[in-house]
């Protein structure tokens, strides 16, 4: 497992590559970047070049969207509640 937590490949840089050596990546390897801009980063299509199994970071970036969401409609559900009776 190879882990960083820079903003190699992030936008307006998303030519960044990480010094990693493309032969590690092999068919079937489990290859994640959680960079959502752009989605298909330098390190997305060198592992998809050679047939690693790649999780991007567009599905980090919509369920975080969700939570969100989720979080803001209970805080005003609780907001509500806590009130007391509207007039």
């Amino acid at each position: 497992m190879n882990t960083t937590t820079s903003t190699i490949g992030l936008f307006p840089h998303v030519e960044g590559r990480l010094d990693l050596d493309l032969d590690t990546l092999r068919p079937g390897l489990v290859v994640a970047d959680v960079i959502p801009n752009p989605p298909r980063t330098q390190l997305i299509r060198d592992a998809e070049a050679r047939d690693c199994i790649v999780l991007d970071g567009l599905g980090m970036l919509v369920s975080q969207g969700a939570n969100i969401s989720s979080s803001t409609r209970r805080l005003g559900e609780d907001f509500s509640l806590s009130a007391g009776p509207r007039k």
